[in-house]
């Protein structure tokens, strides 16, 4: 991966999202981290379904989890093992569900939206912030992707960001590494693209 070429290639995208999106930058990780799942994934179905998907709604299929699923999920993670042991030591279902809820997609299921939209805490280990702070982030990102004055150039974009990805990613067969390893370089460009705008203030 050239680090250069994928500089220039974030900068030149966040131009377009800054001028549909000027005041909601905490969109901009969400966005592009799946962009970069969409051009990592090499299934078209499955890139039509997150297109279909630009904000993750809750699924039925979550809210009937069994209970044995639920604390095996976070008996899985050992910090969330760690984070709810009181619950999990009382088997306390409803404050479990709850926080499943809000955490299964974004650390079991690894949401691209969900991860970018909150990985400043998942990168603290704020577990308890996702989960108070889920529901009205979440619905204050589809409002303001719902307010974007031009939506067909955002996705437009969005997909050129997609195409572009594809052509610097030489090595697809270990797709979990290149995506990690994506994210960390997107969100130093995302840093160096913020720190190069406040210099010029």
């Amino acid at each position: 991966m050239d680090e250069q070429s994928f500089d220039r290639l974030v900068n030149n995208t966040l131009k377009i999202l800054k001028e549909l999106l000027p005041t909601q930058e905490y969109l901009y990780l969400p966005l592009l981290s799946r962009a970069l799942v969409w051009a990592l994934n090499r299934y078209a179905h499955r890139r039509e379904e997150l297109m279909a998907t630009p904000v993750w709604p809750l699924p039925q299929s979550i809210k009937v989890k069994s209970d044995e699923f639920v604390i095996d999920f976070f008996r899985s993670h050992p910090q969330l093992k760690h984070e709810f042991a009181a619950e999990l030591e009382k088997r306390d279902m409803p404050s479990l569900r709850l926080a499943f809820d809000c955490l299964y997609p974004v650390v079991g299921l690894e949401d691209p939206f969900l991860t970018g939209l909150f990985a400043s805490q998942l990168e603290k280990g704020e577990y308890r912030v996702i989960v108070s702070n889920f529901p009205q982030k979440l619905a204050q990102a589809k409002r303001d992707l719902g307010q974007v004055s031009a939506p067909g150039r955002l996705n437009q974009a969005l997909e050129d960001f997609e195409e572009d990805i594809r052509e610097l990613v030489v090595d697809l067969s270990s797709e979990s590494e290149v995506r990690q390893s994506l994210i960390k370089l997107l969100k130093q460009a995302l840093k160096k693209s913020q720190e190069e705008g406040s210099n010029k203030l």
